[in-house]
């Protein structure tokens, strides 16, 4: 759990830290979207919601790691697959957004 947990805080930052290069308009992960500032705007709020997501579900994670270790009992099943279903979801979403507008500045180029 905990190396699922260190996976999930480095996923959010380097996210994040993407997210920042973005708003400058100098995204090496995607320089597609530093053709303008919108689409960088755009384009850095979906990796936000990446970095965020994965970072809420870290939390989750390790919250249920600390009941584990202090209570000596396993975490409610429940509470993982929200953990999970938030980061997927929030993963899944923002890449379909991001694909999107990948296609909008396609159609406009073409």
């Amino acid at each position: 759990m905990l190396i699922y947990t260190s996976v999930l805080f480095l996923i959010s930052m380097f996210f994040y830290s993407e997210t920042r290069q973005t708003k400058k308009m100098s995204c090496r992960l995607l320089p597609d979207f530093n053709v303008d500032a919108s689409t960088a705007t755009l384009a850095a709020k979906q990796f936000f919601i990446i970095s965020i997501c994965s970072a809420i579900s870290g939390l989750l994670v390790l919250g249920c790691w600390l009941y584990q270790k202090l209570t000596s009992l396993t975490c409610p099943k429940p509470f993982l697959a929200f953990s999970m279903l938030i980061y997927a979801g929030g993963f899944m979403i923002s890449l379909y957004r991001c694909y999107q507008l990948k296609t909008t500045l396609n159609e406009r180029e073409g």
